[in-house]
């Protein structure tokens, strides 16, 4: 699977304006997000300092898996590999939010990743289960917040992982939110709400694809 910027369909974003800002001098640059695909997902950190990048995953099922590789400045790019992955993506700007965004293989299934560079507002990087009437699971759902910017992926199979991008809404009095993205085969809409004193977060998705539409429930927590 060629590694690529999952999220280049969902809408334009900034191109980082000076790509070599990260990681410079005596105060490297720390990203925060998640990772996700059919078979799990989880937190995600990256840590830039000039050319190099290292970072770390913790799965929901628990351990951890320590990566390395290299920052690109020229191309604003990210390639990071540890023990079965190899994660591959590219910075820019949400809500003027550095980011870098794009898509991993494992040894199980592959999926997509986000992360966000660390601020006064977060990040905070929820993993959560999509859900069909009758509790039936449908897929998984990841997402991470800082400020007003959300960025997230539904995966609904190996091969049907969907970038979501929105925002949240701060007239609402509950911390709610909207994401909708798009892949070869697939629509998503999500929207929902965060229960900041219990960490929880729980709302509704809808699908529409070619085998026709569906429509669910959504609930998750803060990533391990």
């Amino acid at each position: 699977m060629a590694l690529a910027l999952l999220l280049s369909g969902c809408g334009e974003k900034e191109k980082v304006v000076n790509p070599g800002e990260f990681g410079n001098g005596d105060d490297p640059s720390n990203f925060q997000g998640f990772f996700a695909s059919e078979d799990g997902a989880g937190r995600i950190g990256v840590i830039i300092s000039a050319s190099a990048a290292t970072g770390a995953l913790s799965p929901e099922g628990g351990g951890s898996v320590a990566l390395a590789g290299t920052y690109d400045s020229a191309l604003d790019s990210l390639h990071l590999t540890g023990v079965g992955y190899e994660f591959g993506g590219h910075f820019s700007r949400a809500h003027g939010v550095p980011i870098a965004t794009g898509t991993f293989t494992s040894p199980g299934s592959d999926g997509s990743f986000a992360v966000v560079l660390v601020n006064a507002f977060g990040p905070h990087a929820y993993c959560g289960l999509l859900f069909l009437p009758g509790d039936v699971v449908a897929g998984r759902f990841a997402y991470v917040t800082s400020g007003v910017a959300v960025l997230g992926v539904a995966c609904f199979s190996a091969d049907v992982c969907v970038p979501l991008e929105g925002e949240f809404d701060q007239s609402a009095p509950k911390p709610r939110f909207t994401l909708a993205g798009a892949s070869a085969t697939r629509n998503v809409e999500l929207s929902g709400s965060i229960d900041e004193d219990a960490d929880l977060a729980a709302g509704s998705w809808t699908s529409m694809g070619s085998s026709g539409g569906a429509t669910g429930t959504w609930s998750a927590a803060l990533c391990p």
